[in-house]
């Protein structure tokens, strides 16, 4: 959701996009990574733990930084945002 609503913005969908809906799937994105990252994937031999190739990959920097840009960019003159 994160990257369709960064899409919609970037391709100036204004019906589609949603910047609350921006705001909680980055909000998702960011805590499921840091907690399931390195310890979270499939396990491909009993015992071994997860399989270096399945685990989750770490945090996107780039994309956590150009949604929080797009994020701020949406906000009005008085601090608020327009209503999702």
């Amino acid at each position: 959701e994160l990257c369709r609503q960064l899409a919609y913005r970037t391709a100036g969908d204004t019906n589609s996009f949603d910047v609350v809906r921006l705001a909680y799937s980055l909000l998702t994105y960011v805590r499921s990574t840091e907690s399931l990252s390195g310890v979270a994937g499939r396990e491909l031999v009993p015992g071994q733990g997860p399989s270096p190739e399945t685990r989750v990959a770490p945090l996107n920097r780039k994309l956590v930084k150009a949604a929080l840009a797009a994020y701020f960019e949406e906000q009005n003159h008085d601090g608020l945002w327009d209503k999702g």
